[in-house]
């Protein structure tokens, strides 16, 4: 059994209040996905689930999981104050594998990179914390977004050895969100 949380942490509650309803889009987006005839056929399979989410917005935000999906999270997303806060989202955001590093198509990536596009000049804290409760097993990924760079440190913890990743930094990206 796994069990995964994700906290989007802003600067004002107004901030957070849009956080959460891109959150609980992008959770929207993850199960129409799995779902299929929900979204228009793609021809290129390989694309993201923030590019879906930026190409299908509205689609999305029509589509309620609860029919297909009855034990999905969003009844676990809560807004408490200035913080975003998601539990049971195992489904969602898989352990990473040790070896695998930073993967791109983690659920909570592409949340923290939808959150950058949507609103490239509010910054924000993500926290996303894994545990296997079978061996004890811990991630926790953070990541913290201003001046448009991400942060991002990596932590495992296994048993009472913790190996800690490099903090990885981008580049200073210009964001750019176009209609193609």
């Amino acid at each position: 059994m796994d069990c995964t949380d994700i906290t989007l942490t802003f600067r004002d509650e107004a901030a957070a209040s849009r956080g959460l309803e891109l959150l609980r889009d992008m959770i929207k987006a993850y199960y129409a996905a799995r779902k299929g005839g929900i979204l228009p056929e793609e021809p290129d399979k390989t694309r993201v689930l923030c590019e879906l989410f930026f190409r299908c917005r509205p689609l999305i935000r029509a589509y309620d999981p609860d029919a297909d999906f009855p034990y999905n999270p969003l009844g676990f997303l809560e807004l408490k104050g200035k913080e975003v806060f998601l539990d049971r989202c195992a489904d969602l955001q898989k352990m990473p594998l040790l070896l695998d590093g930073i993967r791109s198509r983690d659920f909570f990536l592409q949340l923290c990179e939808a959150q950058a596009l949507d609103a490239p000049d509010t910054p924000f804290d993500a926290r996303c914390f894994h545990e296997e409760t079978v061996s004890g097993t811990t991630f926790t990924m953070t990541v913290s977004y201003q001046d448009r760079r991400f942060h991002m440190r990596n932590v495992y913890t296994l048993g009472e050895d913790e190996w800690d990743a490099e903090p990885h930094e981008t580049e200073n990206v210009t964001w750019i969100v176009t209609d193609e």
